[in-house]
C-alpha cells in the first residue's frame, strides 16, 4: 500500500531525524530546512500534512503558514514550538493552523497528532469534493436541458436547423433532451399528401439513428442492471493465464492503437508463483479491461505509449492502465479529483467530442458497467490524474487502477 506523504520543515537536522524515526513506518517522509525550500517542495508534491518549525532562516514558519493560507487547498499544518513561543502558536491557530507540538518531541504524542491531522485533511478533502460534485451535477444538468431552444419558433423551421450538431447532441446526450424539440420540428415541416405524412429524408435518417441509439442505451442499461443484481459465478484463473489474456487483448487492439499510432505495453512489477490465482468471470472481466483500453486509446495523444502495469499490492492484484492525455481534446485537463467518482455515474461525460472510429458508444455508460463488473469481483476501481514521470508538468497523465483479490492456494 502506498504510504501517505508528509513534509517536515526544520533547520535543525536532529529534529528532522527524530521525527523521521518516529513516523517512517507509516508515512513517506519529505524534509526541508527552511520555508522557501518547503514551499517549492509543496508545490511539487502537494502534501496533505506539513509539520513546521517557527524560527528558521530565509523564510520562517510564520511566513510559510501565511503562504499556505493563500492557497486554494492549503495543507493541515502542525507547528513545532518551545514554551516561549506559545503565544505565537495561539495566534497562528486562530489563523487556521491545526495543532502544535512542543520541543523536545514526544514520539507517541507526535504519532497521535499526525494521525489526527491526516483524518482532518481527508475530511476536508471529502467535503470539498462532495460540494464540487454537487456544483458539477447542477451545472451539467442545467446545461444539458437548457441548451435546446424549444420555445424559439424560428428553430422550428427545418431550413434553419443544422442537423450535424443535432446528431452529435443525440448521440452524446442520448436523445432524451431533444425529444420535445423533434416533435415540434416535425410538426412544422411535414407535408400531407393523400392523408400521408412526407418527411425530409435527412430528418428521418436522424430520427432513425436516434431510435437506434435509444435502443442501444436500453440494452446497456439492462446489462448494467443484470451485473448489479446477479453475483457472478467466478472461476479459478491462474495469474499466468490472466497475463496471457492481457497479451491477447494487446494483440486484439492493434487496429485501435493504429488510429493514433499508439503502442500498448504490459509491464509486470512482481514475480507471481505458479499457484497464485484469481477468481474471475473471464468474459466480463476482459470486457471491463477492454472498455478501459478503448478509453485510454481515445483520449491519449498521438504516438504515445499506453502502459498496463501489473503489481502485487499485499493480498490484491493491482492493474494500472496509464496514458498521456491528448491536449487537443476538451478533456485535456484529465480527470481532476472532483470528477473521479462522477465519471462512474450513468450518462456523465467529460468529453464534448464523439469518436466514430472507435467501437464505443460515447454515451457515458461504459465506465458505469465497468465499475459494476469490478465490484462483482470483490474489487475496486479508480481513475484520476497522476503526476507525470518526467518534469513536463504540462502533460496530464491518467491512471485507471483496478484491484482484485489474489489468492495463493488459499481456497
Amino acid at each position: 500500500m502506498e504510504k501517505r506523504k508528509i513534509l517536515i520543515v526544520d533547520d535543525e537536522i536532529h529534529y528532522i531525524v527524530e521525527m523521521k524515526e518516529a513516523l517512517h513506518s507509516d508515512y513517506s517522509i519529505f524534509s526541508a530546512y527552511d520555508g522557501k525550500e518547503a514551499l517549492k517542495l509543496y508545490h511539487k508534491e502537494n502534501f496533505l500534512v506539513v509539520i513546521t518549525d517557527l524560527k528558521m532562516p530565509t523564510m520562517d514558519g510564520f511566513q510559510l503558514v501565511e503562504s499556505f493560507e493563500q492557497l486554494e487547498n492549503p495543507p493541515v499544518v502542525i507547528v513545532q514550538s518551545i514554551i516561549d513561543d506559545l503565544k505565537s502558536v495561539v495566534n497562528l491557530m486562530q489563523k487556521g493552523v491545526y495543532d502544535y507540538i512542543l520541543k523536545p518531541i514526544n514520539r507517541n504524542e507526535l504519532t497521535v497528532r499526525v494521525k489526527n491531522a491526516f483524518e482532518v485533511a481527508e475530511l476536508r478533502n471529502l467535503r470539498k469534493i462532495t460540494e464540487k460534485e454537487r456544483e458539477i451535477r447542477i451545472a451539467y444538468q442545467f446545461n444539458k436541458f437548457s441548451s435546446i431552444p424549444i420555445n424559439d419558433p424560428e428553430h422550428h423551421k427545418y431550413e434553419n436547423v443544422k442537423l450535424d450538431p443535432i446528431l452529435a447532441e443525440l448521440v452524446q446526450n442520448n436523445g432524451f433532451s431533444l425529444l420535445s424539440y423533434f416533435v415540434e420540428l416535425i410538426s412544422g415541416n411535414e407535408e400531407i399528401n393523400s392523408e400521408k405524412y412526407h418527411l425530409n429524408q435527412e430528418l428521418l435518417d436522424v430520427m432513425i439513428n436516434n431510435s437506434r441509439a435509444v435502443q442501444n442505451i436500453k440494452n446497456i442499461l439492462s446489462e448494467i442492471e443484470y451485473v448489479r443484481e446477479n453475483p457472478f459465478k467466478l472461476e479459478k484463473v491462474a495469474v499466468s493465464e490472466f497475463v496471457n489474456t492481457l497479451n491477447a487483448l494487446v494483440t486484439k487492439n492493434a487496429p485501435i492503437t493504429s488510429i493514433k499510432d499508439q503502442e500498448l505495453e504490459i509491464i509486470s512489477g512482481f514475480t507471481y508463483g505458479v499457484e497464485d490465482f484469481l477468481l474471475l468471470h473471464p468474459k466480463y472481466f476482459s470486457k471491463a479491461i477492454q472498455e478501459i483500453l478503448y478509453n485510454a486509446c481515445k483520449f491519449s495523444k498521438k504516438n504515445s505509449n499506453i502502459s498496463i502495469l501489473i503489481e502485487d499490492d499485499q493480498d490484491k492484484l493491482k492493474i494500472s492502465i496509464i496514458n498521456i492525455m491528448d491536449s487537443s481534446l476538451s478533456t485535456h485537463q484529465g480527470i481532476e479529483e472532483e470528477f473521479s467518482r462522477l465519471i462512474f455515474e450513468p450518462f456523465f461525460r467529460l468529453s464534448k467530442e464523439s469518436f466514430p472510429k472507435y467501437p464505443t458508444q460515447d454515451l457515458g455508460l461504459g465506465l458505469t458497467l465497468v465499475e459494476k463488473i469490478i465490484q462483482n469481483h470483490n474489487g475496486t476501481i479508480s481513475i484520476a490524474n497522476m503526476l507525470p514521470e518526467n518534469e513536463n508538468r504540462n502533460e496530464k497523465w491518467i491512471k485507471a487502477k483496478i484491484k482484485v483479490p489474489i489468492y495463493k492456494n488459499k481456497i
